[in-house]
């Protein structure tokens, strides 16, 4: 679309939800004017060329200080620096779900300090994303899923993820070590580990979360599964937590 097709959208003044906008068809300005969204979802590319001075000003992308939930898919990437700015403009959010390809996340500054609900998926993050996300102190569900992050090791610290409840780890094919220092997450309720193949065991830090009631394995090796028998290597890890579920567990 060229800019005498695009929508029009800065006359809708009182939208609440947006879903499947994108700057193919849309104006991304027109998300200045829109003070009582609560909900925006954008699909498809989103490019900032006709506020580029804005961004330059450090004015935000997103005026609405009512926006509960954001979430960005697209298969193109983008930009860290725009999606660094678009955070730093939702400063209410409360759930964040990311479908882009991005690299790195953007420092733990410019996200919302009220954010409770993070879902990952195909990011292909380098770096180990905890580092930054614990140090979101309201967080209570973080889902990572398939591709979310592409490196070997991830490292929960102590004192961090204060209020995390549910923790999924899905599909991170290349993790091999996860460490959880004593006295990390405390509240954790739920924790689900699937399709994480090359993972070798389960974390010694699990013995120490008390909260722990449910703990789901799919979709992983035998091997796996067979250190959490009593006797062996990781029992110690899992013997206080009250449910235990196994799912398509598989031979190698």
């Amino acid at each position: 679309m060229t800019d005498k097709t695009k929508l029009k959208l800065h006359t809708l003044t009182n939208i609440l939800t947006l879903i499947n906008f994108n700057t193919r068809n849309c104006f991304v300005v027109d998300l200045s004017k829109f003070t009582k969204l609560r909900k925006l979802g954008i699909l498809g590319p989103f490019n900032i060329d006709d506020i580029k001075e804005e961004l330059d000003k450090n004015l935000p992308i997103i005026a609405s200080d009512c926006l509960r939930s954001l979430s960005i898919s697209n298969d193109e990437g983008i930009d860290p620096k725009v999606l660094a700015h678009l955070l730093s403009s939702c400063v209410n959010l409360c759930e964040l779900i990311l479908r882009v390809k991005i690299e790195k996340l953007p420092d733990f500054h410019h996200f919302s300090s009220s954010t409770a609900y993070v879902h990952l998926i195909g990011c292909k993050l380098v770096e180990d994303p905890m580092p930054t996300l614990e140090k979101l102190h309201n967080l209570r569900v973080l889902e990572l899923y398939v591709y979310a992050f592409i490196g070997k090791e991830m490292v929960c610290s102590a004192l961090h993820f204060p209020k995390l409840e549910s923790l999924n780890l899905s599909g991170l094919w290349n993790l091999e070590e996860w460490k959880v220092e004593e006295r990390a997450v405390p509240a954790l309720h739920h924790l689900k580990i699937s399709g994480c193949g090359k993972l070798k065991m389960l974390p010694d830090g699990l013995r120490f979360i008390t909260t722990l009631q449910e703990l789901k394995i799919e979709y992983m090796p035998k091997e796996f599964k067979d250190k959490m028998v009593q006797g062996r290597e990781d029992f110690y890890k899992v013997q206080h937590i009250p449910s235990i579920i196994f799912y398509h567990i598989y031979r190698v």
